[in-house]
């Protein structure tokens, strides 16, 4: 098999980009090329290509999985070609050439060796340098499939004849045709001794019958053995219970004899003995508190023989009730004066604050002078609205006025850059007319402040004759 062609149409860092192996008659070619200029991944995309691209690609990030695609051309010996492609996927991944049609594998596996697959394929013809370091570290520790192809490699035919020898020895060692100590001598005499002892152990199938009915007959024979046992052992632990509860039976029955003589009698609850605890202790506190509140009562009695109340208080007890709710009321309000005092002290700041902010002129006495005012709130929000308004306007007409001025300074500036001689009149006048036509800008600039100072004086006039 001979590649003449591989196509890297969209693979890894490629795009339709193909490599001509076609030339040369010994098939022998070299790729070179500078770091991650794509030497390794254009062997990925060889054994990619012919044997499927690995389900944990790691080529897919400029094109991704599904348009992954390599082509290529191989051809035998005897001339015949094979064009195909191959794409990632599950099912069909090899593909006609323009067509795109599925195309048929057995077609392209009679092109390789026979018992070439993709572990030998990379073993024998694609050994990239990651693998080539694995190889040689698997050659000084003498293990390893490609250790041993690249030992195999440099070894060459130099010591066939030593190793024929040894594998003469190996195979006396093995097998000696009159001997009984080589492996295989002796593994044959185990055998013959194992069969001997078969034979031995072998019983003919009339006696093996006779021996398989006698042990039937014995296991059934076993079975009803076990059965009566069985049944033995549930009356023995029946008769056992009935032993271990005689002595209780007795003496149930003569409770209830007991109990029939006492006829029907009131069935306390199970916690009869915690209610009745209960209930004297609380009975003993009863009556320590009845003896206590009499003890009181009596106190309480001679104290009021002992008292001399004046009629006339009974006759105004209202009028007195009343004035010691009075009393309580003033010593409330008395105990809550210094509090009230800071609080008021502080409305009198934030108000003498806020009327600073308006009167400057004015003292916090002389606020009742604004009492009028309060009727005129909504014309004062008026007022507010319009002042915001005017004030806009106000900023509108000054950057009126800068964009005027600063369109006088320019054309000062281009007046100033014209030369004195060699003026073109027609042009000239062209350029007066035009700045006819614009107006004066003197004049405008003019305008302009008269009419921000006479709002200005508008609305001060307006909100002075109100207030």
């Amino acid at each position: 098999m001979r590649i003449n062609r591989l196509d890297l149409m969209a693979f890894g860092r490629f795009t339709e980009k193909s490599l001509d192996l076609s030339d040369g008659d010994l098939g022998l070619h070299i790729i070179y090329g500078d770091n991650e200029a794509g030497k390794s991944t254009s062997l990925r995309a060889l054994i990619a290509w012919l044997f499927g691209i690995d389900v944990r690609t790691k080529d897919n990030f400029l094109h991704s999985n599904p348009k992954l695609r390599i082509g290529g051309e191989l051809q035998l010996l005897n001339g015949k070609k094979i064009e195909f492609i191959r794409r990632k996927g599950n099912k069909d991944t090899l593909l006609e050439y323009g067509s795109h049609a599925p195309f048929d594998e057995s077609r392209f596996t009679r092109f390789l060796p026979a018992g070439i697959d993709e572990s030998l394929f990379i073993k024998l013809w694609g050994i990239d340098h990651g693998r080539l370091i694995a190889g040689g570290q698997e050659l000084l520790e003498q293990s390893g499939d490609l250790g041993q192809a690249l030992f195999s490699a440099a070894f060459g035919t130099a010591n066939l004849r030593k190793i024929l020898s040894e594998m003469q020895n190996s195979a006396v060692d093995i097998f000696k045709p009159r001997g009984s100590k080589a492996l295989l001598n002796k593994a044959i005499s185990d055998y013959k001794d194992a069969q001997k002892r078969m034979r031995d152990a072998t019983l003919p199938v009339s006696d093996w019958k006779a021996l398989k009915k006698e042990l039937s007959k014995i296991n059934a024979d076993i079975s009803g053995v076990e059965q009566e046992i069985n049944e033995k052992n549930r009356q023995k632990s029946r008769l056992e219970r009935i032993n271990r509860v005689k002595g209780a039976l007795a003496e149930r029955r003569n409770d209830l004899s007991k109990i029939e003589e006492l006829g029907t009698v009131l069935l306390l609850p199970q916690d009869f003995a915690d209610q009745h605890k209960t209930a004297r202790e609380t009975l003993q506190q009863a009556l320590d508190t009845k003896e206590r509140l009499e003890v009181k009562l009596a106190a309480l009695n001679q104290e009021s023989g002992a008292l001399s109340i004046r009629d006339d208080l009974l006759k105004n007890e209202s009028a007195i009730l009343k004035l010691y709710k009075d009393l309580g009321a003033v010593e409330k309000t008395n105990a809550d004066r210094p509090r009230q005092d800071g609080k008021r002290r502080l409305l009198r700041n934030d108000a003498q604050t806020l009327l600073k902010g308006i009167r400057p002129d004015m003292d916090i006495d002389q606020a009742d002078q604004l009492r009028p005012l309060l009727n005129n709130k909504k014309w004062i929000s008026g007022l507010v609205r319009k002042n915001s308004v005017l004030i806009q306007k106000k900023e509108n007409l000054r950057a009126t006025l800068r964009d005027l001025e600063d369109e006088q300074k320019s054309l000062k500036s281009k007046l100033e850059d014209i030369p004195q001689s060699g003026i073109d009149l027609p042009q000239l006048k062209a350029s007066i007319a035009s700045a006819r036509k614009a107006g004066d800008i003197e004049q405008r600039r003019d305008d302009s402040k008269a009419q921000v100072l006479e709002k200005n004086a508008a609305w001060e006039d307006e909100f002075f004759s109100k207030t």
